[in-house]
C-alpha cells in the first residue's frame, strides 16, 4: 500500500552561471539535506522517519526530480511536506556547508583514479573546452555558491509549465488528481521559457592524446569519435553493429579478441548511445597493462576495419538483435518504471512511439545496413 510521486523538471547542470560551477550539483545535495517551509533540517528528517517516507532530490545535466515514496494512507501529511521541500527549501546553512565541503572533498581526489582523469579528458577533447559540460567546479566557484543561489535555481524552475508528474501505487485515481491540482498544480507558471539547451560546435583534432600518471602501470584507453542524437537516420544499424563490435557480452568480438584470445583486459567494450537533447559519441574503451595497450588498440583499429569493411555474420546479428528484444521489457516490469519513463520522454522529448516501433527497428536491421552504417559512420 505505497504511492510513488515524482516532479521531473526542466533545467539543470546547463544552467550554472559561469563563476558558480558547481551549483547544479550542490543544490541537488543540500535541497532535501537543508530542511523546508517551517521545518529546521532535524525537524524534517524526523518527520519523514515517523512518516517511513523516502524523499530525494537529484539535479542532473539538463533535467532534475524531487520524489516520495510514502504509504498510501499518509498521502496527504506526506504531500504537504512535500510541498514545502518543492516550493520552499531553507538550505540551512550547516547543512549547506556540509554540502560544499563533501564537494571540495571529491575535488581534491578527481585526479586520484585514472577514470576520473579518463572521462575528463575525453569530453574535453570530444567536445571542446568551452562547452558547458567541460566547464567543471574550481574551489573558487564552489566557494563562490550561497544558499541563496541555490533557493534561486529551484525557484527558477519549479514553475508551472515546466514540470511532468509520475504517480504509481495504491490510490484512487479522482482523488489523486484533486490532490495534485490542489498542491503542485497551484504553482506559479514560468515568467519565460528556459534558455535551450547549448549544442557542441568543437570539431575535434584526429590524434593520439596521453595523459601521463606514472605511479600507476595500467592504462585506460579510449578511441572514438563524437556521436549522434536520438532519431539519427543509421540509429539501429549503428546501434546493432556496435553490439557486435564490442557489447556487453562475451559474444562481442572485442571481449573475444582481446580478452578471451590475446588475454589482454579484464574486459573490453564499445558504447554507442543515440541522447535526445545533446550529441553522444562513440567510444571502443578497454584498461591493459601500459606494455600492452598499444597492442590492444591495434585490434581495436582491426575489429574496426572489419567491421567496415565486411558484414557481420548471421548468428551475431541474431544473438545482438535477440538481446535488444528480449530485454526490452525489462524497462516496463512495474507500474513505476512505465510512469516514470513516458515523463522523462515528456521532459526530454522523445515521442512515445519511439518504444512502440522500437524492436520492430531493431528486427529490421540486416547485415549490409551494419557494414553501409559502419563503413559511414566509424
Amino acid at each position: 500500500p505505497l504511492v510513488n510521486i515524482t516532479v521531473y523538471f526542466h533545467g539543470g547542470r546547463y544552467l550554472e552561471p559561469e563563476g558558480k560551477e558547481g551549483l547544479a550539483g550542490i543544490t541537488g545535495a543540500a535541497w532535501r539535506a537543508g530542511g523546508a517551509g517551517e521545518r529546521t533540517a532535524q525537524e524534517l528528517d524526523e518527520e519523514l522517519d515517523f512518516l517511513a517516507a523516502n524523499l530525494g532530490t537529484n539535479i542532473s545535466e539538463v533535467n532534475g526530480s524531487v520524489s516520495i515514496n510514502v504509504l498510501s494512507k499518509d498521502l496527504e501529511q506526506a504531500m504537504a511536506i512535500f510541498m514545502d521541500v518543492l516550493t520552499a527549501p531553507r538550505f540551512q546553512q550547516d547543512r549547506f556547508d556540509k554540502a560544499k565541503e563533501n564537494r571540495l572533498q571529491a575535488m581534491k581526489q578527481r585526479n586520484d583514479d585514472t577514470a576520473d582523469i579518463e572521462a575528463r579528458e575525453w569530453n574535453r577533447l570530444i567536445f571542446g573546452d568551452d562547452y558547458w559540460q567541460n566547464r567543471i567546479a574550481t574551489e573558487g566557484s564552489v566557494e563562490a555558491i550561497t544558499a541563496t543561489d541555490s533557493k534561486d535555481f529551484v525557484n527558477s524552475v519549479v514553475r508551472s509549465g515546466n514540470l511532468v508528474v509520475a504517480v504509481a501505487g495504491d490510490f484512487e485515481p479522482a482523488e489523486l488528481e484533486a490532490l495534485l491540482n490542489k498542491t503542485v498544480g497551484s504553482l506559479e507558471p514560468l515568467t519565460e521559457p528556459l534558455p535551450a539547451i547549448p549544442q557542441p560546435a568543437h570539431t575535434p583534432e584526429p590524434g593520439v592524446y596521453v595523459v601521463n600518471k606514472p605511479d600507476v602501470n595500467q592504462g585506460r584507453v579510449s578511441i572514438g569519435r563524437p556521436g549522434f542524437r536520438l532519431g539519427y537516420a543509421d540509429q539501429f544499424p549503428l546501434m546493432v553493429g556496435n553490439d557486435v563490435l564490442g557489447g556487453y557480452g562475451f559474444t562481442a568480438r572485442m571481449m573475444k579478441r582481446i580478452r578471451s584470445d590475446e588475454g589482454l583486459a579484464y574486459s573490453a567494450y564499445a558504447s554507442l548511445g543515440f541522447p535526445v537533447t545533446i550529441p553522444g559519441e562513440f567510444r571502443a574503451f578497454y584498461q591493459s597493462q601500459s606494455s600492452t595497450c598499444a597492442y590492444a588498440a591495434e585490434i581495436v583499429f582491426k575489429l574496426l576495419h572489419d567491421m567496415r569493411s565486411a558484414e557481420a555474420t548471421e548468428e551475431e546479428i541474431r544473438t545482438t538483435k535477440a538481446s535488444f528484444i528480449e530485454t526490452f521489457p525489462n524497462q516496463f516490469a512495474s507500474a513505476a518504471q512505465i510512469v516514470g519513463l513516458y515523463a522523462v520522454d515528456e521532459i526530454l522529448g522523445r515521442d512515445h512511439e519511439y518504444w512502440v516501433e522500437y524492436r520492430d527497428n531493431v528486427a529490421a536491421v540486416n547485415a549490409e545496413e551494419i557494414q553501409k552504417a559502419m563503413k559511414k559512420n566509424l
